[in-house]
């Protein structure tokens, strides 16, 4: 259920009244909308970042051995967390991963990992920004298992199709004997 004073206070209508609690509310909440969109952005430039230092193995530059040691012990992730960003870096077109560096590096994961067409609705429905990244999982999952039924109605029909149309032949070849 949407919050009634939240949407009126986030019209960009000078002429309404609020109280200084409310004005300080949505100066605040723009704030943590900003921050929260340059995290993202940087989420995703730290992941080409770490892709780049892994593809020209800069890291042994600093004497580390392998990839592994050095965004263990020099950056403080571990080397899984270091491959889920560069896998989203790989899976995604760029303008796609600038365009939505807001939904974060988790999301982002999610939906590098989905089918092309599942990614696009999720977006444009909406549902990657406003759930969390259980329900988003949850969604894609109910997209996929959509996609699989369609396709094995279309592969159930094609095969009627098939046992019609050679039922005709062969009424046919009957008919004509």
């Amino acid at each position: 259920m949407e919050n009634p004073i939240f949407q009126q206070l986030m019209i960009e209508d000078s002429n309404v009244m609020m109280s200084d609690a409310q004005k300080d509310f949505v100066i605040t909440h723009k704030q943590i909308m900003a921050c929260g969109s340059m995290a993202g952005q940087y989420l995703v430039e730290m992941a080409y970042k770490l892709k780049h230092m892994r593809d020209g193995r800069l890291y042994k530059a600093a004497g580390f051995e392998e990839f592994r040691d050095y965004v263990e012990q020099a950056i403080g992730i571990k080397e899984r967390q270091a491959y889920n960003y560069i896998s989203v870096t790989e899976k995604l077109p760029q303008d796609f991963l600038i365009k939505n560096a807001g939904l974060g590096i988790t999301k982002l994961g999610i939906l590098a990992a989905a089918d092309k067409d599942d990614r696009i609705q999720a977006i444009e429905s909406g549902q990657a920004e406003s759930a969390n990244v259980r329900e988003l999982q949850e969604y894609i999952k109910k997209l996929e298992a959509e996609r699989d039924d369609k396709a094995e109605q279309l592969s159930v029909f094609q095969k009627e199709k098939e046992s019609a149309k050679k039922a005709q032949e062969a009424a046919e070849a009957d008919a004509a004997s």
